[in-house]
């Protein structure tokens, strides 16, 4: 799981800041008498004030960054979620926008941009964004792309307090929610601890998982699948159901759009994952060390929709939608809107739509490994995106 790789070279001033996050990581493992929970390991380096991966001055998005995502690649994808959108802000009285985590603004940039082409904008847009360099960033781009649209734009570091009519948006959001990690081995399920070994390095300690973890376990038709598979690996977000029932408190009326790699627990819990889907992303380089670097790469793992399902279903939400991205992004337009774009086009424009196309749209790139989860509120039209296919019963 966690094999050594020949990985790129960090700048002085990230590893320097990786320094200051692996102090604080030590001292929570000191507080806590040795080992911490790996998913508090994930918070410090992912979210630790000033120091986090995500709050910290570094290019994250795009070529320079360490990865990059979809509304990055082509606004296509934007111009998709924007149909979908348009949907639901046409039957609202007040409509708005809220985006979580908004990257490097690429996306709100597409989707407003797209939305007033279709005639039909927000009054407010709204980025929750916990990095102030970040919100500078997408402040920037919208300003320089969208200046007649720059004063609808607006960001916080907290969800709305007044509850919304239109839409929420979350693009790989979930899959950076801190998770917890376990392993079947000598016939029990163990948890994947952060502590230091004797080389004073950050390393893994495993402890027999907690009676919580086991009962909820025990009561999962999908787990006893692999329940006797040694070696088995898998992540629990613990985290996401509080964040699914904080989208009740959001939206007063419309649509959440959770937009994500990961899939159904029947799937989770199969050959596919038996490694786990922890992984890590540092200048475009996947690989499997989370306990290097802290604060100076990305760390995620597959989203569990199911658990998002029944999360959603329990704050009173209702699950309107679960589809492929492909299947999502093509019932939304996409292919009409490219075909539009190309038309008259020049030679050069036509092959970079038709790449991005690919890796939005094919099996081999993001097109089924990402998928779409559509939570609704006192909204009872069938959703655009989930027009050719809804998979809701894999869930």
């Amino acid at each position: 799981m966690f094999s050594e790789r020949n990985l790129p070279q960090l700048d002085d001033a990230t590893l320097a800041n990786c320094e200051r996050v692996e102090r604080v990581v030590r001292r929570a493992i000191a507080d806590c008498g040795g080992a911490i929970r790996f998913d508090e390991y994930m918070r410090i380096a992912l979210y630790q004030p000033g120091l986090g991966y995500y709050l910290a001055g570094t290019e994250k998005f795009g070529r320079g960054g360490d990865f990059i995502t979809a509304p990055d690649l082509s606004p296509l994808f934007g111009s998709a979620i924007a149909a979908q959108c348009a949907q639901v802000l046409g039957g609202v009285a007040r409509p708005e926008i809220v985006e979580f985590g908004g990257g490097s603004g690429a996306l709100a940039c597409s989707v407003l941009a797209a939305l007033q082409g279709l005639g039909v904008l927000p009054e407010r847009y709204t980025i929750i964004e916990l990095s102030p360099e970040l919100q500078s960033r997408q402040s920037q781009l919208l300003k320089a792309e969208l200046p007649d649209l720059y004063e609808r734009v607006h960001w916080t570091q907290a969800p709305p307090a007044q509850a919304i009519s239109g839409c929420v948006i979350a693009n790989e959001v979930l899959d950076a929610l801190p998770v917890r990690v376990f392993e079947n081995c000598d016939g029990g399920v163990y948890e994947h601890w952060v502590g230091v070994n004797g080389e004073d390095q950050l390393d893994w300690i495993k402890r027999a998982a907690d009676t919580e973890i086991l009962t909820t376990l025990n009561g999962d038709p999908a787990f006893e699948r692999c329940r006797n598979v040694p070696g088995y690996r898998f992540e629990i977000c613990t985290a996401l159901p509080a964040w699914i029932a904080d989208l009740n408190h959001v939206i007063e009326q419309g649509v959440a759009l959770l937009i994500d790699y990961g899939s159904g627990r029947k799937e989770r819990f199969g050959a596919s994952y038996d490694s786990g889907s922890l992984r890590c992303f540092l200048k475009h380089h996947l690989h499997d060390q989370p306990l290097i670097h802290p604060g100076g790469q990305d760390i995620t793992a597959s989203v569990d929709f199911t658990l998002a399902a029944e999360a959603a279903v329990e704050a009173n939400l209702q699950v309107a939608g679960f589809v492929e991205q492909a299947h999502f992004l093509t019932s939304c337009g996409i292919l009409d809107k490219a075909s539009e774009l190309q038309t008259g086009a020049d030679e050069q424009t036509v092959l970079k739509l038709n790449e991005q196309l690919k890796t939005l749209l094919l099996p081999t790139k993001m097109g089924t490994r990402f998928k779409v989860l559509a939570l609704t509120k006192h909204y009872d039209r069938k959703l655009l995106g989930f027009t050719n296919r809804d998979d809701r019963r894999s869930l």
